[in-house]
């Protein structure tokens, strides 16, 4: 847990107190569950999408290059 540490995971830590703070002083218990979760995510290195989830990454195989994509272009003209 305390290696790791990005921007984005203090982020998430700072806002979590934040929030934390602002919903014991305001008594408001579903900002305090917001702010649990900033925590939680900012503890365990966490994110919404999973560890990796916003990666897709396909196949070497399927992937084509820039100039391959234009080879197959057909046009037709409209008049």
């Amino acid at each position: 847990m305390l290696k790791g540490w990005a921007i984005v995971r203090v982020l998430r830590l700072g806002l979590g107190l934040i929030v934390t703070y602002f919903a014991f002083s305001n008594h408001d218990w579903i900002l305090g569950l917001i702010g649990a979760i900033l925590l939680l995510q900012a503890f365990f290195n966490a994110t919404c999408c999973g560890p990796s989830g916003c990666e897709t990454d396909r196949p070497q195989a399927k992937r084509k290059s820039y100039s391959e994509s234009l080879d197959d272009v057909t046009f037709k003209e409209v008049k």
